[in-house]
């Protein structure tokens, strides 16, 4: 076994080659057997590399493991210095990793690389990040046309392919964490995570997977730059994401800017798991294939088995592009699986300069496969599309029989949807969907057509655009009248939009609860932060609703309370709203540290 702690550095650190770190070049511990461990340590002088693998504590660290247990293990680290390279991989803790956990790690310098940048690591495999935060800026300075790297706010990279998945399941996992500081960069960045390549092994069949949990962004992404359609797959939590990662309870307050495929959680995304509990706050612009969660959503396999599912999302960002823009998802191509929407809310605005704006999804191109759903979902946000295709759940739905010539129908299900919103545009603006079509790929192809599913859907008719469920339908089209009620707005009650949704107090293990009685709220964000009880020594715990989903930190009660400042648990950009008489006991004053405020 080999430990280092209780270690520093303060001097400036420069090298030509690679594997150059502020308290260790590379950690190489590939032998079985060999452990290792660094804890306690910080660096504050400058890092250097010419030729990437740059971290404020570690180069590199490169590690074996045949279990779940990588034998590097990173405690208690922190860099405040700037750390810079020329090349790819670099990080302000460490440069690149392998079989590592990292536990309780902090950046606070500023991180500027080639490709794989990152605020705690440039790129990762096989390993842990959790309980760690970034507040510096990165940067990437890749001005290339396509990239397979990318930069974020604590990992650049995380790559899990090819030979080097060695065991039956090889993961990659990051908990707890969350991100502060400014992204900025041309391809494949993110608030947590720039890049995601999880392909498994062609000749071993073993599997890479993937999972961040309880990740959140603050940090605005490519903020102040003057964007174009260069800038590609530019999300809040993730800027590309390839191969099997998933992503649950994760949020984003950042504003994102980027060209195509850009959105509030993930901007591109082509993978065959579920993202559940997951919102956005901040505004979010692009030119095509922009959405508040996900900007171009892609489910493409001929294993009909797979499915590709989004349930609980929410989304409070105003959203700006060109071309395919949402207020969920801005493009959404499906073929050869299943796939469901499930469970969203959005209630930004929603505004292209061109075609196809909705306010769940801006384009549905379905082809090839046999049901896709969007069920229990609302839309109250205001959508304009300046030229055709405007809907306040679709904008475009086009349906496509081409891949899978078995099938003689193509299916959209709209499963107890509302929409609320102003609808507006050129041509064909629908209160539900702006314009669907079939389209055959051979005209021999008789026989076939392509169904929307209506059951239980209510659109506002009093509004702009509004008075009419859907803007154009073609002949080929079917189904569309069964189940679809317009109204007045007015006469849309909340317990109308959201009945059969699922919908409880926080704590009960439903998905939603509703604010006020309108706003749904997911119940995923403050189930821990509210959840103790010996917090309040006076008031009835019941009557107290705690959160929103743009501030988890609201409270809202029917009488005086009294809470316990050192039982609430704040630990960083903590905000406290109270709707009634509020005594605090135990209040240490305003900690501009950790930014609790009242």
């Amino acid at each position: 076994e080999m430990s280092i702690t209780n270690s520093s550095n303060s001097g400036a650190v420069t090298g030509n080659g690679e594997y150059i770190g502020g308290i260790i070049g590379q950690i190489n511990a590939k032998q079985s057997g060999t452990l290792v461990k660094v804890s306690n340590s910080e660096n504050t002088g400058k890092v250097y590399g010419k030729n990437g693998y740059v971290g404020g504590i570690a180069g590199a660290a490169e590690g074996y493991s045949l279990t779940d247990t990588p034998n590097i293990n990173i405690t208690n680290i922190k860099n405040e210095g700037e750390i810079t390279s020329s090349n790819n991989d670099v990080g302000g803790c460490l440069g690149s990793f392998n079989e590592v956990y990292i536990e309780n790690s902090e950046n606070v310098g500023d991180v500027k690389g080639l490709n794989s940048v990152g605020g705690i690591a440039g790129s990762m495999g096989i390993g842990t990040i959790t309980k760690s935060v970034n507040s510096g800026t990165v940067t990437s300075t890749y001005t290339g046309a396509s990239s397979d790297y990318g930069s974020g706010g604590i990992v650049g990279s995380i790559l899990l392919s090819g030979s080097g998945l060695i065991k039956d399941i090889n993961k990659a996992n990051i908990s707890e964490t969350y991100n502060k500081g400014a992204v900025n960069g041309r391809k494949n960045t993110g608030g947590i995570v720039g890049y995601t390549n999880i392909l498994d092994n062609p000749v071993s069949g073993n599997k890479g997977q993937a999972f961040l949990k309880e990740v959140f962004n603050t940090g605005d992404i490519n903020y102040g730059t003057i964007v174009d359609s260069s800038y590609e797959n530019i999300g809040g939590i993730i800027g590309r994401l390839w191969g099997e990662c998933s992503i649950n309870d994760a949020y984003n307050l950042g504003n994102v800017s980027g060209g195509e495929s850009v959105g509030g959680i993930c901007g591109y995304y082509n993978a065959f798991t579920e993202i559940k509990n997951i919102y956005n706050m901040g505004n979010i612009n692009g030119t095509e294939s922009v959405g508040g969660i996900i900007g171009a959503y892609y489910g493409l396999s001929t294993n009909t088995e797979r499915k590709v599912a989004i349930d609980g999302a929410y989304n409070g960002g105003q959203v700006r592009g060109t071309t395919e823009i949402g207020g969920i998802i801005g493009y959404m191509e499906i073929n050869g699986v299943q796939s469901v929407v499930n469970n969203t809310y959005n209630d930004g605005m929603i505004a292209a300069t061109g075609d196809n704006a909705g306010g769940i999804i801006g384009y549905a191109y379905m082809f090839g496969t046999p049901v896709n759903q969007i069920k229990n979902s609302h839309n109250a946000g205001n959508v304009s599309a300046a030229g055709d295709n405007a809907g306040g759940i679709i904008g475009y739905n086009h349906m496509y029989s081409k891949y899978h010539p078995t099938y003689s129908e193509i299916k959209v299900e709209l499963d107890t949807v509302s929409n609320v919103g102003i609808v507006s545009g050129n041509s064909n603006i629908g209160g539900l969907v702006g314009k669907s079509d079939f389209e055959l790929e051979y005209t021999s192809m008789t026989g076939r057509n392509g169904t929307l599913d209506i059951k239980n859907a209510e659109y506002a008719t009093d509004i702009t655009g509004g008075a009419q469920a859907f803007g154009s339908v073609d002949s080929h089209v079917s189904g569309l009248d069964t189940q679809v009620t317009g109204k007045v707005i007015a006469n849309i009650a909340a317990k109308d939009k959201f009945s059969g949704w699922d919908i409880g107090a926080a704590g009960s293990g439903s998905t939603w609860r509703t604010y006020n009685g309108t706003t749904p709220i997911l119940n995923a964000f403050i189930s821990d932060l509210f959840g103790k009880d010996n917090a309040i020594t006076s008031g009835n715990y019941n009557d107290i609703q705690w959160g929103t989903a743009a501030n988890p930190f609201l409270v809202q009660a029917a009488q005086d309370i009294v809470l316990d400042w050192n039982k609430l648990g704040f630990t960083d950009q903590n905000y406290l709203d109270v709707g009634v008489n509020l005594t605090i006991n135990n209040f240490h004053g305003l900690n501009t540290d950790n930014n609790n405020w009242l």
